[in-house]
């Protein structure tokens, strides 16, 4: 079931969206019985941090080495 607030994915038992709180609409449940045919969205959390000189630093190094020697900054 899709709250209609945040447009979140909820299973048919909650009446309340577990996600914003928001009431589940009973016949929203019937409406979106079957998900969407090209996919799920879900809520992602994107980190990206850039280290200055980092790509020289272990341009030379197996992967390996390079996250041991980045380990510290992530």
């Amino acid at each position: 079931m899709r709250c209609a607030a945040c447009l979140t994915y909820n299973p048919d038992s909650n009446r309340f969206c577990g996600h914003c709180g928001a009431p589940l609409a009973a016949d929203a449940r019937a409406a979106d019985a079957a998900p969407p045919k090209w996919g799920e969205l879900k809520i992602a959390t994107v980190f990206f941090a850039d280290i200055v000189g980092s790509t020289t630093h272990i341009a030379a190094l197996d992967p390996e080495q390079a996250m041991e020697q980045l380990q510290p900054a992530v």
